[in-house]
C-alpha cells in the first residue's frame, strides 16, 4: 500500500456545465453578460450558479457586480439581477488550454 505522499495531488474534474461556461466565456473574447449567458447556455439559473461557484473556486473566472445605483434588468431571475458580467482570469484562460485536451 502507497502512502499518500507517494501520489501526486491532482485536483478534481470540472463538471461539463463549468466546461461549457468556461468555452463559451474564451470564444466570447474573455466575458459575457449575464442575460446572453443564461440564454446562450439554456442552463437553469441554479445550474450556472453551481457551475460559476465550481470555477470561482479555482479562480478561472469572477464576477463584475451591479453597482448600488445600477438598474437591474427585471427580465433576469431574481438570482442574477446583481451580476453585470462574467469573466475569465488570466489563470482561467491558462489552465483552460492545458485541461481541454485532457479528455474531457
Amino acid at each position: 500500500m502507497r502512502s499518500m505522499e507517494d501520489r501526486p495531488w491532482r485536483a478534481p474534474r470540472l463538471s461539463g456545465n463549468a466546461m461549457l461556461l468556461m468555452t463559451l466565456l474564451l470564444r466570447s473574447g474573455g466575458g459575457m453578460r449575464i442575460g446572453p449567458l443564461l440564454r446562450i447556455t439554456r442552463l437553469s439559473v441554479d445550474d450556472l450558479a453551481v457551475a460559476v461557484n465550481e470555477l470561482g473556486e479555482r479562480r478561472w473566472i469572477d464576477i463584475a457586480w451591479r453597482g448600488g445605483h445600477a438598474r437591474r434588468p427585471e427580465t433576469l431571475p431574481e438570482r442574477a439581477r446583481d451580476i453585470r458580467r462574467i469573466f475569465a482570469t488570466r489563470i482561467g484562460r491558462h489552465c483552460y488550454q492545458y485541461v481541454k485536451y485532457q479528455g474531457w
